[in-house]
């Protein structure tokens, strides 16, 4: 591990000084075990091969992680895909009278007319309609046959080492020579003061989160017991800081922690909760917002299937203005090579029906044209599901990059982007699936107590009555 991984785990841990720690009765113990494991990390982690956390690239043979037909992204996250979700929840009797606001999650929408939703009614479809994607960039092409795939590598030793080591530490009754075998799962930690931090080291996944106490934060909210309550606490789209605000907020967390994100690229606020399946719904606000800051590997970014972009995600209470939790992840990988697809006449086919897969809806009244750019190149992060050894594998994967240009009026297609992987044989079972899917059916409730179903319609409301 590099100079700057060392001062990362070495900020980390120093933000938990013995003075901050809760050490009554076995807590002397605690602070003792917890000075044995960072001596630990010393003697494993700063001999220059664990904790990899700013991207570390080994080259091994061609194809070296098999076939990759059954890597698979999560498809259901796609924005067109949520039809089938929603028509799941209108199928199980999920839209009732009693869902809105007020009954805890993030963002959602929230209508004036809720209370009057009979059990009968359901929501009518947005998505009845099909996309297409017009390719208005410039001309492209993929000049390389084969590319690297890269395979994220967990070190699974370093658990075991740590666990050795605990070995000699006097736990009283309890012998763990006596044990075999014994892995190191988790390193927890926590702050005992206002606005206090916990954080988790993963040894296993390489995962570090960090994360609010809760204990030092909730009594400095807010808790509601019913609606009035919640209506009068309810944020404003006006209450929401400017990005450039949110950011400020993450960066000055890092400098504060010492945290180098020297790794990432510019951060970027995510706006979920603006996405709306009909315009003039009005937007429950969040109480956290999410502010990502893009990996950087091999000077591409990394985006997930669903346009968004991949990185390190840090959450900010808006009320509080106040980072909540935050996820660092060591960045260790091998690099093999696949043979890419080189006829981009075939992408921008894959790209035009707005992904790998195919979406064809019920009945569509028409089809919408959304103009796609110029793409580049990046990764996207796929996984691989390993069915003996029962986990996935993190691979990244080299794709175009499709930025989404316009939307026509009343599209509730919320994707900012479509991402298209260039392995051929990726591409290959792609065809295959979309060649056996048929035209999805209309998604259509089941009667309620034997009524018909009615689909709702928006309310006009008579503004002289207000």
């Amino acid at each position: 591990m590099g100079n700057s991984d060392s001062i990362i785990v070495t900020n980390l841990i120093d933000m938990f000084t013995i003075k901050k720690l809760s050490y009554a009765g076995a807590g002397v113990a605690v602070i003792l075990l917890a000075v044995f494991i960072w001596q630990s990390l010393n003697m494993v982690g700063l001999n220059g091969e664990k904790f990899a956390f700013a991207p570390k690239i080994t080259k091994v043979g061609d194809q070296a992680f098999g076939s990759l037909v059954n890597a698979d992204s999560n498809e259901a996250s796609l924005g067109p895909s949520s039809l089938e979700s929603f028509a799941e929840a209108s199928q199980s009797g999920a839209m009732s009278k009693t869902s809105g606001i007020g009954n805890g999650g993030g963002g959602g929408i929230a209508t004036s007319e809720i209370a009057s939703v009979d059990s009968r009614m359901v929501m009518p479809n947005p998505y009845s309609f099909n996309y297409k994607f017009v390719y208005t960039g410039d001309e492209f092409s993929v000049d390389e046959t084969t590319m690297a795939v890269l395979k994220r590598i967990k070190d699974k030793n370093i658990g075991s080492t740590l666990a050795q080591g605990l070995k000699n530490f006097d736990f009283g009754d309890i012998d763990l020579n006596k044990f075999s075998n014994l892995t190191l799962q988790n390193i927890s930690l926590a702050e005992e003061r206002d606005f206090g931090y916990a954080i988790n080291i993963n040894p296993k996944e390489g995962v570090i989160s960090i994360n609010e106490n809760h204990e030092q934060w909730q009594k400095h909210r807010s808790v509601c017991r019913d609606q009035a309550c919640y209506e009068a606490q309810r944020l404003q789209e006006s209450d929401i800081p400017a990005d450039e605000v949110l950011i400020k907020i993450a960066n000055n967390f890092f400098a504060e922690k010492n945290i180098d994100i020297s790794n990432y690229g510019e951060p970027v606020v995510r706006k979920d909760w603006l996405n709306n399946l009909r315009p003039e719904a009005k937007i429950y606000i969040p109480d956290r917002i999410s502010v990502i800051y893009p990996l950087v590997v091999d000077s591409k970014k990394i985006y997930e299937e669903n346009g968004y972009l991949s990185g390190m995600n840090v959450s900010i209470d808006v009320r509080l203005n106040k980072v909540t939790n935050m996820h660092y992840m060591t960045q260790d990988y091998e690099s093999s090579n696949y043979e890419t697809e080189t006829n981009t006449d075939r992408i921008l086919e894959f790209a035009a029906q707005g992904g790998r897969y195919a979406r064809r809806y019920f009945a569509p009244t028409e089809t919408k044209e959304l103009k796609i750019g110029t793409p580049t190149l990046e990764y996207v992060k796929i996984w691989k599901f390993n069915e003996d050894k029962r986990e996935n594998a993190e691979l990244l994967v080299p794709a175009f990059v499709f930025p989404i240009l316009e939307k026509p009026e009343g599209t509730y297609f919320w994707q900012e982007r479509i991402i298209i992987p260039i392995v051929k044989e990726l591409l290959d079972e792609a065809d295959k699936r979309n060649n056996d899917i048929e035209p999805r059916p209309e998604p259509f409730p089941m009667p309620v107590d034997g009524g018909d179903v009615v689909i709702m319609e928006k309310q006009e409301v008579d503004e002289t009555d207000e």
